[in-house]
C-alpha cells in the first residue's frame, strides 16, 4: 500500500486529528487491513518463529529492520506499531492498572 493511500484510509477511519480513534476501532481498523493486505487475519494465536528467545530482541530487529528501509516503506509499519503499543496502554490505562494523569492536589 503507498503512504498516501494509507494516510488516506486512516484519516477517514479516524479523522484528520484521529478524535474518533478508541482502543477498539484501531485493533478493528489494522484487523481490517491485515486482511486487505494479506487476505487473512491473526487476531488468535500467532507463532512467532524467530531464532531468539526474547520479545525484546525481537523488537530490537524489527526497528533495526526499519531504520535499514526507504522512509516510503518504514512509516507505515512504524505507524502500525506505534499505534498498537499506545492504543494497548490506554486500553490499560482505562481499565486502571495504570495511573491517572490528573494534575496533583496541591
Amino acid at each position: 500500500m503507498r503512504l498516501q493511500d494509507f494516510r488516506d484510509r486512516v484519516f477517514a477511519e479516524f479523522g484528520q486529528d484521529l478524535g474518533r480513534a478508541t482502543p477498539a476501532n484501531v485493533v478493528e481498523f489494522l484487523a481490517k487491513l491485515e486482511q486487505e493486505e494479506f487476505g487473512e487475519t491473526h487476531l488468535g494465536r500467532v507463532d512467532l518463529v524467530e531464532p531468539t528467545a526474547s520479545y525484546e530482541t525481537i523488537i530490537k530487529g524489527f526497528l533495526a529492520k526499519m531504520l535499514q528501509l526507504p522512509e516510503s516503506e518504514s512509516v507505515i509499519p512504524l505507524w502500525i506499531f506505534a499505534s498498537q503499543l499506545a492504543f494497548a496502554m490506554l486500553g490499560e490505562y482505562d481499565e486502571g492498572r495504570l495511573p491517572r494523569l490528573d494534575p496533583p492536589e496541591l
